[in-house]
């Protein structure tokens, strides 16, 4: 003989707290059904059905809860490209202060600004909002362009990199990685998800 309740034996062995939350929304489906006319049994095995596998979402959400937040939200792996790249990009100029040979004044505020604008940027981009997004795209486009300043000072006068804590293959650097950034902010996949 079959039972009565199917929904309480379907949810036997599940972490108590996510059965309660299936239970709430299997029962409210049967609800719905029952109100359209279905027997009682009849609408939570319905409720059951178009569920699916108890265990499978009970273990999806536990995952999803295990999962670190930026994971969960879905980041697309080029945002988290952008976001390990600027970071670590940002800890590799600021440590530059301590290793250039004879930094000028100039070059270690240099090296601090880019340091904590790449810093910044990253965190900008774990936040992943689409009104942030604009401001990320700025930022990228300022670091391009302090990249492409360097690199320019560099060549216009030789004896300036000398005093550049950040030399001219970390102005190429910088500014190769900001036009990438640039390019992978603005690209359509990433503005539909951003917004």
């Amino acid at each position: 003989m079959k039972s009565s309740n199917p929904i309480t034996p379907a949810l036997a062995g599940l972490p108590p707290e996510i059965a309660a939350e299936l239970e709430d929304h299997l029962l409210e489906s049967a609800a719905h059904s029952q109100s359209r006319g279905a027997p009682a049994a009849d609408a939570q095995r319905l409720a059951l059905h178009q569920l699916g596998d108890p265990a499978s979402i009970a273990h999806a959400c536990h995952r999803a809860v295990r999962c670190p937040w930026w994971c969960r939200r879905g980041l697309p792996i080029e945002w988290r490209a952008l976001v390990a790249g600027w970071m670590a990009l940002g800890i590799f100029f600021t440590s530059r202060v301590c290793v250039a040979p004879e930094p000028s004044t100039l070059s270690i505020a240099v090296c601090i600004l880019a340091g904590i604008a790449s810093v910044a940027l990253g965190a900008i981009l774990l936040r992943g909002r689409a009104r942030l997004r604009r401001l990320a795209v700025a930022a990228s486009i300022a670091l391009t362009a302090l990249g492409g300043i360097l690199l320019a000072l560099a060549e216009i006068r030789p004896a300036l990199s000398t005093s550049f804590a950040l030399g001219p293959s970390l102005s190429f650097a910088l500014a190769t990685f900001g036009l990438l950034s640039t390019g992978v902010l603005q690209s359509r996949r990433l503005r539909r998800w951003a917004s």
